[in-house]
């Protein structure tokens, strides 16, 4: 690997002569010491290494969108398709879609829809939950409900409140979600060790519907 050029090599004289010039410089040059140059080079997110991903996440925009907990396959998916995540924000084609990337179906139901009609300005998102987020790993709820939730709150419109319905034939090993109450919203949220359990079927899937009304729905759940 060819040695880098000092940056005192790379201003003119008068200002290398600058103690203060030069020790700012030393302290930037120090800095660049310590990153992995070949890293800041690489912008193809099918490519750059694993560690990189986050950077380059940042670098698009995506922070809202891509947490821990996704793997790399998907959040590179994400980056290479980083504008069909911005463009559609704020519409119920940009959760559908957005939620497709993570590898699930998403169906999108809006409260004139329902029957009997649901609250004005409402929607329900319905995800089947039948495999893994990690191809890799066994179904355990948690990690897909979070990325799902997370996919929503980035992508939707914030004059608009939703629920979030999933539904899964496969048995989990542990809750997928809890109940939290804010307000006057009931949410369906990854499980945490901190909250208690809500009691039902670990393989039930679990659902939501704004307002005041908060459903399990039993197993085998159509």
């Amino acid at each position: 690997m060819t040695e880098r050029t000092s940056i005192l090599q790379l201003i003119p004289p008068p200002m290398a002569r600058d103690a203060r010039v030069r020790a700012l410089l030393l302290a930037f040059e120090a800095a660049l010491d310590e990153m992995d140059a070949p890293d800041l080079m690489l912008l193809d997110p099918a490519t750059v290494r694993e560690e990189a991903l986050p950077s380059l996440s940042y670098e698009h925009s995506l922070d809202e969108f891509v947490g821990p907990g996704l793997p790399p396959p998907v959040v590179r998916t994400m980056i290479e398709r980083a504008w069909d995540l911005h463009e559609p924000k704020g519409y119920g084609v940009g959760i559908v879609g957005g939620i497709e990337m993570l590898g699930y179906r998403a169906e999108l139901i809006q409260w004139w829809q329902t029957s009997p009609q649901g609250i004005r300005g409402t929607h329900e998102i319905e995800v089947p939950v039948d495999e893994p987020i990690w191809p890799d790993r066994p179904l355990d709820g948690v990690e897909e409900v979070r990325a799902i939730w997370r996919m929503i709150h980035a992508m939707q419109r914030w004059s608009q409140d939703h629920g979030l319905r999933i539904v899964s034939e496969a048995e989990v090993a542990r809750p997928i979600g809890i109940g939290v109450l804010t307000a006057a919203h009931i949410q369906i949220e990854p499980y945490a060790e901190t909250v208690p359990e809500i009691p039902a079927p670990v393989f039930a899937g679990v659902g939501l519907v704004i307002g005041s009304l908060l459903q399990i729905e039993p197993e085998g759940y159509a």
